[in-house]
């Protein structure tokens, strides 16, 4: 392979690299977005329990 060749070969392996990273980190921020709504919902069931409990506790 001639030196250009070469050259134009590692600069499109680092482009695709650079891409699969940026992926990655969109990935992650999504993942957490989704993590927060999730703890969110969680929270909010646990207090719907703990009322449901105070109900069955006050009824009996």
């Amino acid at each position: 392979m001639e030196e250009e060749e070469v050259m134009i070969f590692i600069a499109f392996g680092l482009g695709v690299l650079v891409i699969l990273i940026i992926l990655e980190l969109l990935e992650a921020h999504r993942l957490r977005k989704e993590n927060k709504l999730l703890e969110e919902e969680n929270t909010r069931l646990k207090v719907l329990f703990q009322e449901l409990k105070r109900r069955e506790d006050y009824q009996k």
